[in-house]
């Protein structure tokens, strides 16, 4: 098991750097304006605050990057026809945050926590 399958502080920590990683050369207002988030909001998760399921999808499906990749930095960065649907089962997604259950209600990544 990874650190980022783990849960808690490391695997917030790679996440965040993958979010660095994947929002690289916009600013805070562009990825706002694209995810549908505060500017502040954006900042405060890309500088280590535990973003919202919501966000995350928003930059896997605006920033066209493997939601796999993203949460738990596994499989390619990019989705390919095979994994453009998240290959993450529920648990690991609520270990990264700690919460309980998540459905995921469509291929297009709306995500709804229980």
């Amino acid at each position: 098991m990874t650190p980022d399958q783990r849960g808690g502080a490391a695997a917030t920590g790679g996440l965040t750097e993958r979010l660095r990683q994947t929002t690289q050369g916009h600013s805070y207002a562009h990825v706002a304006r694209v995810t549908g988030c505060n500017s502040e909001t954006v900042r405060r998760y890309l500088n280590g605050g535990t973003p919202s399921v919501e966000f995350i999808a928003a930059v896997a499906a605006q920033f066209h990057v493997s939601a796999d990749w993203l949460l738990l930095g596994r499989g390619p960065r990019r989705p390919t026809a095979a994994t453009s649907q998240s290959q993450a089962p529920p648990e690991a997604v609520a270990g990264v945050f700690g919460a309980g259950p998540v459905q995921v209600r469509s291929a297009d990544a709306h995500v709804r926590t229980a």
